[in-house]
């Protein structure tokens, strides 16, 4: 008597097995399964029905990444979120390895080492959950530029040879790649060190903060530069704008500064030679030279290429 399954010779009537590899049962359902008992059925479609109680030794579940938050691709991500990697099975950290946050250009903006007396590096979920907490916020994108963050883990940081980290050089894997794009800075909003008041043509300008202004004679107008730097936390290339720049974008946008003042301010620019310097009211666009001596407001500005 020969065993067949699905109409292939296991065992022939001599005892002889005809078939050592793949055997197809058919494709699902009620036909073409093997029954094992009563409760046990293997269908044709490489599903396996369980009655009762699995016992088992020794079943190795190979580690994966079961998802990422924020998601992978997300956009208009905010820049305070923690950023968690969810695996389909408890994990622990490795004795080596690292952490890092980087950004478009891959300069790492944060690193977290294995063994650092750290709190901004958890596991939670019965430890499935690995939760990164940026010691500061994520950089915004701006208008005309993504600001795109990778998240680099490195195999060694996770105790588990079937990790190959993620968004390391030659890894493989289910979920090596991973990085989303941060919410945008909106005109009048703070950024770099200042507000941001026009983007053109590759350009985004940034006004100093109203802490920042200063009332000079032309000759002292670059305190005003001085000034932007200090209160701004040390972001350099500040200028005294021109007669041009002060009216475009600084008076055509105004309404995207802090604040300001009616009064007149200084340029950058010797009017007429002499005595005189320009300037350029923010009540009304007037302009006009004055003797150089004269007390008016200063205030600078700084340009950021995208």
């Amino acid at each position: 008597m020969a065993i067949r399954i699905g109409g292939t010779s296991i065992i022939d009537d001599n005892k002889n097995i005809s078939n050592v590899g793949v055997v197809t049962i058919g494709t699902g359902g009620t036909t073409g399964r093997v029954q094992v008992g009563t409760g046990t059925t293997i269908f044709g479609s490489g599903n396996v029905a369980i009655a009762g109680t699995l016992s088992a030794l020794d079943i190795s579940v190979p580690l994966k990444i079961d998802g990422f938050s924020p998601s992978h691709l997300a956009t208009n991500v905010a820049t305070d979120t923690n950023i968690e990697i969810y695996f389909n099975k408890a994990v622990g950290v490795g004795t080596t390895g690292f952490v890092e946050i980087r950004n478009n250009s891959g300069t790492a903006l944060q690193r977290f080492n294995v063994g650092a007396a750290t709190t901004q590096i958890s596991f939670t979920g019965a430890s499935r959950v690995l939760t990164i907490n940026p010691t500061s916020n994520l950089p915004k994108s701006s208008p005309g530029v993504a600001s795109t963050i990778f998240v680099v883990v490195t195999s060694d940081f996770i105790n588990d040879p079937n990790f190959k980290g993620i968004n390391v050089s030659g890894s493989v894997g289910v979920g090596t790649t991973y990085k989303f794009s941060t919410e945008a800075v909106l005109l009048g909003q703070s950024y770099e060190g200042g507000y941001l008041i026009c983007v053109a043509s590759g350009i985004q300008w940034i006004v100093s903060p109203i802490a920042a202004e200063v009332s000079r004679s032309w000759y002292l107008r670059n305190d005003a530069n001085t000034r932007a730097q200090q209160v701004s936390g040390g972001c350099s290339g500040w200028f005294v704008p021109s007669m041009a720049q002060y009216q475009n974008p600084g008076y055509a946008c105004r309404s995207f500064w802090d604040s300001y003042s009616s009064m007149q301010y200084w340029s950058s620019e010797d009017c007429q030679g002499g005595p005189n310097g320009c300037w350029l009211s923010m009540g009304n666009a007037q302009t006009n030279p004055n003797n150089k001596n004269s007390i008016y407001c200063v205030r600078s500005f700084r340009c950021v290429t995208y």
